[in-house]
């Protein structure tokens, strides 16, 4: 065997087969994350295109929020309860309100659902005469999604919850 600066020929053939091996485990490698990055764009394109007309979707909803009286209440109270994709949407688009942190949230969603006029007839409990809240689906519904949400108790978000019909009088003077 012939020796070329201490390497043998049967060194250079074993190394080069070394290179060959790694080089083929790199191009596999390369291949997978090809097709990976293929299936991430496919399905970051369909989420794009859903989000798009989710948004489109949620304008429909908007038109008749945030809610200006009790009957406009019981009317979508009744269209969610008996239509399980407006139930969906309506909880899409309270997951969309987002918020800093528990009580922002809570305070997001029920700016973007009742006004503060309406809110001024209602209170939690239906204390003073007031319309009772704690019982209807809207409010299962915002539940359930500021609970799964946060790491919050039951007990916490009723607080907010309370609080926030409570001041709506005190709002309502100021927006006017």
């Amino acid at each position: 065997m012939e020796d070329y600066e201490g390497l043998t020929i049967n060194t250079i053939d074993t190394s080069s087969q070394s290179i060959c091996k790694l080089l083929t485990k790199v191009l596999q490698a390369a291949t997978e994350t090809r097709s990976e990055l293929r299936e991430l764009r496919t399905m970051f394109e369909s989420g794009h295109k859903q989000n798009k007309s989710n948004s489109h979707r949620f304008e429909e909803l908007k038109t008749l929020l945030p809610l200006q009286s009790i009957n406009a209440m019981e009317n979508l109270e009744r269209s969610i309860k008996s239509d399980a994709a407006k139930k969906d949407l309506f909880r899409q688009y309270i997951q969309s309100i987002g918020g800093n942190g528990y009580k922002d949230n809570i305070n997001r969603i029920y700016k973007h659902v009742f006004s503060n006029s309406m809110a001024c007839g209602c209170s939690w409990l239906g204390q003073k005469n007031n319309y009772r809240l704690v019982d209807k689906e809207l409010i299962e519904i915002i539940k359930e999604v500021v609970l799964n949400s946060h790491n919050i108790q039951l007990k916490q978000f009723e607080f907010v919850s309370s609080e926030w019909f409570r001041h709506a009088k005190q709002r309502l003077l100021r927006e006017k």
